[in-house]
């Protein structure tokens, strides 16, 4: 599901940049995650795509910093 969501969202779209699929994507997918129960492995696993969510734009935003730098 998170892989599906975040393909189908941002990589194939070509409306914005593909840094914005994978966050929106791994949001979703990690609000997706927890709607379907609170075991410890969902836990992990929403974390891991919130931790995703967050740091993709992050490290898009630094690389775009480092690029202009040079």
């Amino acid at each position: 599901m998170p892989t599906l969501f975040v393909v189908g969202t941002g990589l194939t779209a070509d409306r914005w940049p593909p840094v914005l699929g994978v966050a929106a994507g791994g949001a979703a997918s990690g609000l997706y995650t927890l709607a379907q129960g609170h075991p410890v492995p969902h836990l992990i696993m929403a974390a891991a795509l919130f931790a995703l969510s967050i740091t993709a734009p992050a490290l898009a935003g630094r690389r775009r910093r480092a690029a202009r730098a040079e």
